[in-house]
């Protein structure tokens, strides 16, 4: 029997239609005031600026035949801002659209894996704003003319008047086989909002190959912006910890109810394919903008490998795995709790139009969109009179280069309404509900999770997005409890997808516009259908059968309800020691005793810690005196750090940049071109120092800052740097005199200047000093082309900086850094590994589980008894925590997202050893009786001799690679790294901490890995650990030997596993814990200081005493093992 709309549904109909229409009208109305956009003059478009820029091209007589082009809309954003920001978005508009340029159309030109490269900045109006020829460094290039005529003759090339500029730098740089040379001037009538506007010229040789004109910043502004958008950072991280914990609680539902047969795994796979079609369509649809970054170390055919993998592949399958857990929770709860709701697995058939309810919600759906968007309006109009802001929108996306950008639109509404409408609404309030007893009380903190889920937009003050957004998820839970979840998910995809199109509504072009609105607007279509068909059939029909109590839930298994009792399970059988094994395990011992003992040395070798953080410390602060004299900063923290580092000129820390990490390469190249392992050890040592100590001087809230290298070998200071504010006052000194300072610091640092060669000398004019950063070089070199260099800076009349750093050729890491298909293939082959190991480990805990029940109770008493651990570890490096401190920064700002990093890092660790424990009792009910009197005796002996079998072949096939690594250098490659343990007072309890849960949860994941992999157990491990070893990053040269080794590496884990650990359940974590100990007491031992020495001793008793503990029981009388 049909149904026909009653006066309630009209009246229904009637104030969605009204409020809809009154939203409207106040979105027609105060929209623009809501949400100003940024004004563009687009004289230009992307094809008629590309000309524009293969003119200019022509003119410098570069040519790009047979070079691919790229092309992107870009923006100073930081320049945006602060213009918005200073002067107002009408007169930042104004002033954008004339002699102040911070839009432009980049265009691109390129050859895979060649170096030279063209690019053309072209303003929307049609001025040349930048341009880059970048060459090989070595390339020679004579200089015949006078630089200055060569830069005055581009500027008017490019219609800038040289008369209406000032020259305020000159820099130099020698290159092997060149000169360049950079000139920056100051516009001399234009200062948007008092800041600098500079063109920046660089010449080399006689050629232009570089300039660039832009606002400079004021560095204050900029600290400014920094500390209020780390508010929005920690707002969205306390809320992180939030979301966390309810996408956690997500996972165990989904797995509860995926056991129990309560999910709709049709409707769920549905949504998999729409989020992998989707996500894989829009990632080959930004080719064009991908194109735009392309790396000219990356070959195209690994470029288009890597687009593959890593955009389309590999997020399309892990969208689809997040929505199909996050679905399928939600979806099964709002199931139970909202019976007679509409079933949203349901919804998929011609049926669902033919439905009154369904009709409603499209329609509530709709109007919710307007309603949305006349509250945001209001709520924004209402705010920015007291006070809030947000940077303006941007009129142009490279959406609009796609080719088909109406995908985006789509997934633009698809993600986020799937996502946050089934966790927030359906899946966190009926959960909430059920743990809070409170409906309202659910709803209400629901929604404001959700809604500071977005406060890391750049709203000001920082909490009003998360209020503007949370009032909005209080709205639709509310919503939610009465309609159902359909209405909002039509609203959320629609609110989404209509903004993203926004573009494309405003681009003229009929197919964007046609394509944009169907679809954000897709659910217009069942709307017409649903009032087409209740006019052809006279009426609605029934659906009961869309309700969600058509759909069966089932009670929880007995496993669920009560743990099984594991308290009595039998061991397996005793596993005794033979001769033979005996005898096997005391030569490959002293094999390995006598091969660690003559060794090749290795690059771990320089680490040698003979004075402590508190003496670093003092060292730092004394030398800090004689530079500075004067009150000290607030606060002084010291870590350990790798040293050892290159320069890194692309550093936005400081002008003319900073040194980087631990250099990787150069290390490697060194050893390529014949330095020995020992010799390298002795450039760490004594040239460009590894492993040593940094010391930071800072007060909160201030730029003034300082840090101090220590060496602590000799316990000395080896360099350090200061920061300032730029608008602290000091000297114009010119280049000779600045120079003089530098040489002199030399001195300082017991180096003779005599010895070096100056190479570059860049300056940085400042608001009220001269900067000046020199780059002197070794006359003689390490290795080849490897040479010493120490970089010094000198701001106003005062040595600021000064550091030792590596330098190597350009092409070095162009070579180091090359990647093609092979790369790619690597990597694939390494995911695949670690994703077969790793679902291979759940798969064993989800069967084990079904069969045996999930022992969690019990898990989750030891691993509360286990939280001090991760606590305590984790408090233990608080000081080392500091060291990522900006201070632009509010100092309570920090501590709040240093405080949810910290929760979130405990939680980590306390949710491994909870599911290591319950899988471990799991598989093997008796494990945690292994450790009694009985269990000892069974397996003591036994897993002692493996134990120090297993770790004594690693010790030999260690010993083995790095003599194999001796013969063939050009297959070396160099890691280091200094333990965080080093700068802890106790590192001892700190290594024995991780050694414990290493033993855990590497014997959780043996256990389950094997309980899954019964059958063809050879070939899984073999495989998967040998793809699992690959590393993906090598060079051509570099792959044959680390084959062979992963190879080797996964043939030994194989033998290990199967005949010297084998099925000696105590083994295992045995050989994890000693492992783990040994290596730590080892690093510990090799420090000239009492205490690490000490606390190297206290773990080799350690481990040697757990050894002898389970080594020492008798056979005793057996268990009951039937009882």
């Amino acid at each position: 029997m049909r149904e026909r709309l009653t006066r309630r549904d009209f009246t229904f109909l009637g104030i969605c239609l009204a409020l809809a229409a009154l939203s409207v009208a106040l979105i027609v109305r105060y929209f623009d005031s809501a949400f100003p956009q940024a004004s563009i003059d687009f004289k230009f478009d992307r094809n008629a600026s590309r000309a524009v820029a293969e003119r200019f091209l022509a003119t410098q007589a570069l040519a790009t035949k047979d070079m691919k082009h790229a092309v992107r809309f870009d923006s100073d954003d930081a320049a945006r801002i602060f213009l918005e920001r200073s002067l107002g978005l009408a007169r930042a508009n104004a002033l954008t659209r004339g002699a102040v340029h911070i839009w432009s159309w980049h265009h691109r030109w390129f050859r895979p894996l060649v170096e030279e490269e063209l690019s053309v900045d072209v303003a929307p109006t049609g001025e040349i704003i930048a341009f880059a020829h970048r060459i090989p460094e070595d390339r020679a290039m004579p200089s015949t003319r006078d630089p200055r005529l060569v830069v005055l003759a581009f500027l008017r090339q490019i219609h800038v008047d040289p008369a209406a500029l000032r020259l305020i730098e000159q820099s130099r740089r020698d290159l092997p086989h060149r000169v360049q040379r950079i000139f920056t001037f100051e516009s001399i009538g234009t200062r948007p909002a008092n800041a600098a506007y500079r063109h920046t010229v660089t010449v080399d040789g006689d050629l232009v190959t570089g300039y660039a004109q832009r606002v400079k910043v004021p560095d204050a502004w900029l600290r400014s912006y920094r500390e209020l958008r780390s508010k929005n950072g920690a707002a969205g991280s306390v809320d992180l910890v939030f979301i966390a914990a309810t996408l956690i609680a997500a996972v165990v539902v989904f797995i509860a109810r995926l056991r129990r047969g309560d999910l709709r795994l049709k409707f769920l796979l549905g949504i998999g394919v729409a989020a992998i079609v989707l996500v894989g369509g829009s990632a080959l649809n930004s080719l064009p903008s991908r194109l735009a970054d392309y790396e000219t170390t990356e070959s195209f055919a690994g470029f288009v490998g890597n687009l593959v993998l890593l955009d389309v592949v590999m997020p399309s399958i892990g969208t689809a795995m997040f929505l199909i857990v996050i679905c399928g929770a939600g979806e099964v709860l709002y199931r139970e709790r909202q019976p007679r709701q509409l079933a949203i697995p349901r919804l998929g058939t011609w049926k669902a139009l033919d439905s009154k309810r369904v009709f409603r919600s499209l329609v509530l759906g709709y109007a919710l969109v307007a309603i949305f968007v006349a509250y945001q309006v209001i709520f924004y109009v209402v705010a920015q009179k007291y006070g809030a802001w947000a940077p303006a929108e941007v009129p142009y996306d490279d959406l609009l280069n796609s080719a088909v950008p109406w995908l985006a639109v789509v997934f633009a509404g698809f993600f986020p309404a799937l996502s946050e409408e089934f966790l927030s609404r359906a899946f966190s309030i009926p959960f909430l509900e059920k743990l809070m007893r409170s409906r309202v009380a659910a709803i209400v903190l629901a929604g404001f999770i959700w809604g500071f889920g977005h406060a890391t937009y750049p709203n000001q003050p920082f909490w009003i997005r998360g209020v503007e957004v949370g009032m909005a998820g209080v709205a639709a839970g509310f919503l939610f409890s009465r309609f159902g979840l359909l209405p909002l998910l039509i609203w959320h995809y629609t609110i989404d997808a209509v903004y993203t199109a926004t573009l494309l509504f405003a681009s003229g072009n009929a197919y964007y516009i046609a394509s944009a609105a169907l679809a954000s607007l897709v659910f217009a279509i069942p709307l017409l259908l649903s009032i087409a068909r209740y006019v052809r059939n006279g009426g609605f029909a029934p659906d009961d059968d869309l309700s969600n109590d058509t759909l069966p839930l089932h009670p929880p298994a007995a496993a669920e309800v009560v743990e099984a009792s594991v308290a009595a399970a039998p061991f397996p059988p005793a596993v005794r020691v033979t001769r033979l094994r005996l005898v096997l395990c005391i030569v490959v011992v002293i094999a390995a005793a006598v091969a660690f003992a003559f060794a090749t040395p290795t690059p771990d070798d320089a680490i040698d810690y003979r004075i402590s953080e508190q003496t670093a410390k003092d060292i730092a602060t004394a030398h800090l005196r004689r530079l500075a004299p004067g009150p000290l900063p607030k606060r002084i923290i010291a870590t350990p750090v790798e040293g050892f580092r290159s320069w890194d000129p692309g550093s936005s820390r400081e002008e003319g940049g900073v040194p980087g990490d631990f250099d990787s390469i150069a290390a490697t190249y060194l050893v390529q071109h014949g330095l020995s392992a020992r010799q390298l050890v002795n450039v760490f040592r004594y040239r460009i120092e590894a492993a040593n100590w940094v010391v930071r001087f800072f007060t909160p809230m201030q730029k003034d800052e300082w840090f101090v290298e220590v060496d602590p070998r000799i316990g000395r200071a080896i360099g350090h740097h200061r920061y300032q504010d730029e608008r602290a006052p000091g000297a114009q000194l010119p280049q000779p005199l600045a120079l003089a300072l530098a040489e002199r610091a030399f001195v300082t640092y017991g180096l003779d200047p005599r010895a070096f060669v100056l190479k570059e000398a860049l300056s940085f004019q400042q608001p009220a000093r001269r900067d000046w950063l020199f780059h002197f070089e070794e006359r003689t070199p390490i290795a080849a082309q490897a040479f010493r260099r120490v970089s010094v800076r000198v701001a106003g009349a005062q040595v600021t900086q000064f550091n030792k750093h590596i330098h190597v050729p350009d092409s070095v890491y162009r070579e180091a850094t090359t990647r093609t298909l092979l790369n790619v293939v690597l990597f694939a082959m390494k995911l695949a590994g670690a994703i077969a190991i790793l679902a291979l480990v759940i798969a064993g805990l989800v069967t084990a589980s079904r069969k045996h029940g999930l022992p969690w109770r019990r898990a989750l008493r030891w691993t509360a008894i286990a939280a001090i651990v991760p606590i305590a570890t984790t408090f233990a490096g608080y000081e080392q925590m500091l060291f990522g401190y900006s201070t632009s920064v509010a100092w309570p700002t920090f501590r709040v997202a240093l405080a949810t990093d910290v929760v979130i890092s405990v939680a980590k660790q306390l949710g491994l050893i909870f599911l290591a424990i319950a899988g471990i009792e799991a598989v093997a009910p008796y494990a945690l009786s292994l450790f009694t009197r009985e269990g000892r005796a069974r397996f003591g002996r036994s897993a002692v001799v493996a134990a120090l079998t297993a770790l004594s072949i690693m010790v030999l096939v260690e010993v083995v690679s790095r003599a194999i690594a001796h013969a063939f250098p050009a297959a070396a490659s160099v890691d280091f790294s200094v333990p965080d343990e080093l700068g802890l007072p106790l590192p001892a309890l700190l290594i024995l901490a991780r050694a414990a849960l290493l033993a855990l949860a590497g014997s959780a994941a043996v256990a389950l890995f094997t309980h899954t992999a019964r059958r063809y157990t050879a070939v899984i491990t073999l495989v998967s650990v040998f793809c699992a070893a690959v590393d993906p990053l090598v060079t051509s040269a570099q792959a044959p030997v680390m084959l062979a080794h992963a190879l080797v590496l996964a043939a030994l884990v194989w033998i290990i596993a199967r005949y010297v650990l084998a099925a000696n359940p105590l083994a295992w974590p045995l050989a994890f814990f000693l492992g783990s100990t040994l290596s730590g007491a080892a690093l510990l031992l090799q420090n000239q200081r009492a205490d690490l020495m000490a606390n190297g001793v206290a773990l080799l008793v350690i481990a040697a005493a757990a050894a002898a503990w389970l080594a020492a029981s008798r056979d005793g009388a057996p268990r009951n093992e039937h009882a």
